[in-house]
């Protein structure tokens, strides 16, 4: 149940918000093709996937223009395909953590429970994060951290 479910049946909830750092910019090509192998997209699909993000370079231009380098990481931003890109990206994350959801990469966690559970729910909020933290140290986009305990 999300938090918006429980508005006004009198349960309590906890919401939090989850910064993931600079999230378009750190999804790793490489990452990102092996998430779609996994789904099963191959073949024809996958090629041109593929294609669109390989030999991708980043030059800088101030009096004349640097040498180019090559970006091995990162979503398009502003293209047809950056949010679907970003999309498959994060779908192991919200597959593996009840509880979150996310609209590009605005991502929040909830747990609903009943007052007399408040200790269940922040365990189980608790054990969520270490989840998300796991994610993100394993070639993923990791949170901006602060404080990842209730």
């Amino acid at each position: 149940m999300s938090w918006s479910d429980v508005l006004g049946t009198g349960r309590n909830a906890i919401v939090i918000g989850l910064d993931i750092a600079g999230a378009f910019d750190r999804v790793w090509h490489g990452g990102l093709l092996s998430k779609f192998t996994s789904l099963g997209i191959s073949g024809d699909l996958h090629t041109p996937l593929r294609d669109h993000l390989q030999g991708r370079t980043l030059s800088v231009v101030k009096d004349h223009q640097s040498k180019q380098c090559p970006i091995k990481a990162s979503v398009p931003q502003g293209s047809v395909p950056g949010p679907i890109l970003w999309n498959v990206f994060i779908n192991d994350l919200l597959q593996l953590v009840p509880g979150v959801t996310a609209y590009a990469d605005d991502c929040t966690l909830s747990v609903s429970y009943e007052k007399e559970e408040s200790q269940a729910a922040i365990a189980q909020v608790n054990t969520a994060l270490e989840l998300i933290e796991t994610w993100g140290h394993d070639g993923n986009p990791h949170l901006q951290q602060k404080n990842l305990k209730l």
